[in-house]
């Protein structure tokens, strides 16, 4: 079996489980092994970085799981959004990205205000070991940006979207008079391939 099919087999146990702990686990373990050739995946420099900031390739959907692998130009960045509800495994395939995330710990003074904590700040290459995971509880929200060149990430994302792809969120860091406002979202751009 191969890597791929074991992730999928993995995160589809995790939506069925009780165990959820053992088996996110289990995942995150499984996905932290992925390579950009364990997804047929070339390099950045296949696509037009010039045309297309941000691309967006789906790998996979169904009702239950979405995985895709998103390239970004040098200094582009997904901005400031949350996958409301999901959990979300990140692993960057080539390059080096500047990642944030936040954890929501109270609704702000209007309906589109989050007052958050900052969870993580850095970097994360395709060298790293680990993945990033995000859950709707900790780290949901989160923006990423290429550093020192292009970069490319495989997502995945559990339940998948039934509708628009990222929402926007006002949000304050708790703790600091920073005011981060996210622009709209990244399109879906048709996959070359």
């Amino acid at each position: 079996m191969s890597l791929l099919q074991l992730i999928g087999k993995a995160a589809y146990k995790c939506i069925l489980s009780s165990n959820k702990k053992s088996d996110f686990q289990e995942l995150k373990n499984l996905f932290s092994r992925v390579q950009k050739s364990d997804l047929n995946f070339t390099a950045c420099s296949d696509y037009d970085l010039d045309k297309y900031r941000q691309i967006f390739l789906q790998i996979f959907e169904d009702t239950k799981i979405m995985a895709f692998i998103v390239i970004l130009a040098e200094n582009a960045r997904i901005p400031l959004h949350d996958h409301h509800q999901m959990n979300g495994f990140v692993k960057i395939i080539e390059g080096c990205a500047k990642v944030e995330t936040f954890t929501p710990v109270k609704e702000g003074r209007s309906p589109s205000e989050i007052i958050c904590r900052r969870e993580l700040e850095g970097e994360i290459t395709s060298e790293t070991k680990s993945c990033l995971t995000l859950s709707p509880n900790f780290g949901n929200i989160h923006q990423l940006s290429a550093i020192n060149g292009p970069c490319a990430f495989f997502d995945i994302l559990f339940p998948p979207y039934e509708s628009d792809f990222f929402r926007l969120i006002k949000l304050h860091l708790s703790g600091s008079k920073t005011n981060c406002q996210a622009s709209p979202g990244v399109r879906r751009i048709p996959s070359c391939t």
